[in-house]
């Protein structure tokens, strides 16, 4: 089903905080549990994120290839295929809600490259058909 999604993520670094908010036209699929968001981003290429009640996968195949998994107090990894070589993903989240209802995610999580803390993220998705608000 054709959907607008948007997209918004801000970033705590030893720089300072940035808010980045950008829509997509992209799709959603429902399968049991399981909603897929499917869109194109310019920069980070072919994005795929699976949701389900209590983890989120997101996978991103392009320039940069990786495999990020938010679940509730938990730290996973994954590799993080770059131009410029391939590092550890490491991700701490320490919240994580989906609202079926309101078609939103939230998740609030800590990015480690090769075990080095480099940001603090929240990041929020919202969708809507088409048209809708």
């Amino acid at each position: 089903m054709p959907m607008r999604i948007t997209t918004t993520l801000t970033t705590t670094t030893i720089n300072g905080t940035e808010e980045i908010t950008q829509t997509f036209q992209g799709t959603l699929q429902q399968q049991g549990a399981l909603t897929l968001l499917t869109y194109d981003d310019p920069e980070l290429g072919a994005t795929r994120i699976f949701i389900t009640e209590d983890r989120v996968r997101i996978v991103r195949k392009g320039a940069f290839t990786t495999q990020m998994v938010l679940l509730p107090n938990a730290t996973t990894h994954s590799p993080y295929h770059t131009p410029s070589g391939t590092f550890d993903l490491g991700i701490h989240t320490t919240h994580l809600h989906y609202s079926p209802t309101n078609n939103t995610l939230t998740a609030h999580y800590t990015l480690y490259l090769n075990d080095e803390e480099v940001a603090q993220n929240e990041l929020g998705v919202k969708w809507a058909e088409n048209g809708g608000r």
